[in-house]
């Protein structure tokens, strides 16, 4: 059986390789180093689609080898038709990488009932790959048929049987997880690679569209707004707000040391809206940095606030990209622009990098820390290493890097509601709300910690932002779940310290940042917080609603059908809502504004030309 199973791995790793070098020497992706570096690099997600297909043929091969004459064609059969679907998975994917300009996902669903006109357009539009795919089937099937095996299982050899079972299962799992230190990996780990193009090398078709086949059509993003046409999509932008014109070349080159503080809700803090004093650092850091008066969070999960801040756009109405076909597309983030223009870029987290790590690197990040770099023997919450810990990391990664450089730190107190000790709930125990203050209360201690050593740390020009990526257990009432701090700070660069009286939205961050740099970029829907004619808003959207916040009033339309749900003023501390009657001309140009972005914005995210938006 051993001769079995590593004869079967075989044949399909080399048609697994095969195919996607015939790919390249079509000219789908030019030869280069880098390019090599990427194949070789991509070897973890051949030998992952081997090592599920390989057990595949070997549960097949029972009923075969049974009842079934030894060595027969039938007993083969398992193996062709597995190496005939990674031939022609990988192939199908080069044509939609052609076509597309990016690899097949959950797009395996939208050609339904269309197979036999897709299969004749390959063959007009694409003959060379079509009869290559052809030819290395037919070489597949040879060389399976003319290969000699033995019989695979039998009583008297059930002992070993059962005992190279057990190894190869053991293996499988490994490769199909990625290892066990870390998430189990899906397709889009291969951006863990660090770059996007090496990415697109990198990638292994037959893994992808198996495991989105698997996974089903319920787990992509889906898009509600309407389709529009190219006139209309032409009036929409007209009815927005002018973007800013791309000034890339010319930046200076301050490093930028971001922290993502993990579910911060601004409803805890006093600075925006709480009685009580959980954060006083970070309120007296606040009245000493640039903080606009509100700024709401565009998503509900970690990689959705990443995806707003990096990116500056939105993410899909009531999803989120990472994990979704909408990973695959290639975004133009503030960490790719800084990557390509020599910034060194890293993501720091103190759980498993998992699908926040890859999806740090989708968006340009060039490595990405998990829980398993660290080597600190330390106390863990649910998720893995606290604040202290993930600090102290970054701030020897920060001693280790030379200027500029771009280092997002992604915090882990408050990822949980657990303390080391029964002291450390200053706020008691009683109730969630008290577990939460007292977390949070302990993460503003680190935080004060951490940033003492930095300011004294740091002598290069830096940038510090400090901004949550979202809030997690806020009661539901008014924008609690929405409004987050966020501050930002120079270390030897001049920020103004002011406090300027806008609705900020995450999606103003990068452009922010770029502006203070001496830069713009016109494909990101955000602006400056430092201009003196802001006239952005903020957004998020629940379910099919999208909610607009500007100049502190609030729009609600249904995303799907543009139909008003609600109109309110927005309080003085962020957060309350007074209800009102959407007739008045502010309102229904508000109205008007949110309707027309979020058709374009949405049509431009699921058509992959996010870099059109302007």
């Amino acid at each position: 059986m051993l001769f079995n199973i590593l004869i079967t791995s075989f044949i399909l790793f080399f048609f697994t390789l095969l195919s996607k070098l015939v790919v390249f020497s079509l000219g789908v992706i030019p030869f280069s180093f880098e390019s090599l570096y990427a194949l070789f690099w991509g070897l973890q997600l051949d030998l992952t689609t081997v090592a599920i297909f390989t057990t595949l043929c070997l549960i097949l091969n029972i009923p075969t080898a049974l009842l079934f004459a030894k060595n027969s064609i039938i007993e083969k059969l398992p193996i062709i038709l597995i190496s005939w679907w990674i031939i022609i998975s990988t192939t199908a994917d080069a044509i939609y990488f052609i076509e597309a300009g990016r690899h097949i996902t959950f797009e395996v669903f939208t050609g339904e009932g269309s197979g036999f006109a897709l299969f004749i357009t390959c063959l007009i539009k694409f003959p060379l790959q079509s009869i290559a795919a052809f030819t290395l089937c037919v070489i597949s099937a040879f060389i399976t048929v003319k290969i000699y095996l033995p019989q695979r299982y039998s009583l008297s050899r059930l002992k070993s049987n059962l005992a190279y079972s057990l190894v190869w299962i053991i293996f499988a799992v490994t490769m199909i997880r990625g290892g066990w230190h870390d998430h189990p990996q899906s397709p889009m780990s291969v951006y863990k690679i660090g770059d996007p193009k090496q990415a697109e090398v990198a990638w292994n078709a037959p893994y992808a569209i198996t495991y989105y086949l698997v996974k089903g059509v319920k787990k992509a993003a889906h898009r509600i707004t309407p389709v529009i046409d190219d006139t209309s999509i032409s009036q929409l932008r007209k009815q927005l707000p002018q973007s800013y014109e791309t000034k890339l070349s010319e930046i200076k080159p301050l490093n930028i040391i971001f922290l993502l503080l993990e579910s911060w809700g601004a409803a805890d803090m006093k600075s925006y809206a709480n009685h009580t004093d959980v954060t006083p650092f970070f309120n007296q850091l606040r009245k000493e940095s640039f903080s606009p008066h509100s700024m709401y969070a565009n998503g509900f999960r970690t990689v959705e606030g990443m995806f707003a801040s990096f990116c500056s756009y939105s993410n899909p109405i009531g999803a989120g990209v990472a994990g979704t076909q909408l990973q695959n597309m290639n975004y133009m983030c503030l960490p790719r622009i800084l990557n390509n223009k020599g910034w060194s870029t890293h993501f720091v987290q103190g759980s498993g990098k998992g699908i926040v790590g890859s999806f740090s690197q989708t968006l340009g990040f060039k490595y990405s820390y998990g829980e398993h770099d660290y080597n600190r023997d330390s106390i863990l919450n649910h998720w893995g290493y606290m604040d202290d810990d993930i600090y102290q990391f970054s701030l020897d990664k920060i001693k280790e890097l030379k200027s500029p450089y771009f280092i997002a730190i992604n915090t882990g107190t408050t990822h949980d509601t657990y303390l080391p000790n029964e002291s450390d709930y200053n706020f008691g125990t009683q109730s969630r709300e008290q577990i939460r203050y007292s977390v949070l209360n302990n993460a503003d201690k680190s935080l004060e910690k951490f940033i003492v050593k930095l300011n004294a740390t740091v002598t290069e020009p830096t940038i510090v932002v400090l901004m949550s990526d979202h809030t997690a257990g806020m009661p539901h009432t008014g924008l609690q779940r929405n409004s987050i701090p966020f501050l930002m700070y120079g270390i030897n660069v001049d920020v103004p310290k002011t406090k300027p009286y806008i609705n900020a939205s995450q999606r103003d961050v990068a452009p922010t940042i770029l502006d203070i740099m001496g830069g713009s970029a016109r494909w990101f829907t955000g602006q400056s917080m430092f201009d003196n004619n802001y006239s952005s808003s903020a957004d998020f959207s629940q379910g099919k609603s999208a909610t607009w916040i500007k100049n502190n009033k609030l729009v609600k339309i249904n995303a799907e059908t543009g139909s008003i749900e609600q109109c309110a003023f927005v309080g003085e501390n962020t957060i309350d809502l007074e209800n009102t009657p959407c007739e008045s001309e502010e309102f229904q140009a508000l109205i008007k504004e949110v309707r027309a972005y979020t058709s374009y914005s949405q049509q431009l995210l699921y058509n992959g030309e996010t870099a059109s938006y302007s």
